[in-house]
């Protein structure tokens, strides 16, 4: 099952996206800039980068990029795991990332910038997904109750 996700298309170059939850930057000029308890994973198609902010998923996902990598052996793909992780587009991995997570808490956003003039260029698209409830673990360390 799939998380819920709010896709902004032909935003206007530069995008920020601010955390929805506690209001910090995250994304500023197109480029991640800061992390918060709620964000879970960013990914940006620019620049081809993406990661997780929590372990809570990232050996689940490593596991199913590895048998995405088995599979493209045996229909001949040749190269190394490294080489192959390189080339899976990152969409591809946020399509991965948004059908592990669980959390009923969590939602994506997808800003995608465009110049819509002459034809549309397509500058690339940034991925927040963010958990509306952080882990309790994490709120305890940055906001212990008294």
């Amino acid at each position: 099952m799939s998380i819920p996700i709010i896709a902004l298309d032909f935003c206007s170059e530069p995008a920020d996206l601010y955390c929805p939850v506690c209001g910090r930057l995250i994304f500023a000029l197109g480029e991640q800039q800061n992390i918060c308890p709620h964000l879970l994973f960013w990914g940006d198609s620019a620049t081809h980068s993406y990661a997780w902010q929590q372990d809570k998923y990232a050996q689940e996902f490593k596991q199913v990029l590895f048998q995405h990598y088995e599979d493209a052996c045996r229909k001949g793909f040749y190269g190394s795991l490294e080489a192959y992780i390189s080339s899976v587009r990152v969409d591809k991995c946020v399509l991965i990332a948004s059908e592990l997570i669980s959390e009923k808490s969590a939602f994506m956003f997808s800003i995608s910038t465009s110049d819509i003039g002459c034809g549309g260029m397509h500058h690339g698209t940034i991925y927040a997904i963010f958990a509306y409830r952080a882990e309790q673990s994490k709120l305890i360390s940055i906001c212990p109750r008294s």
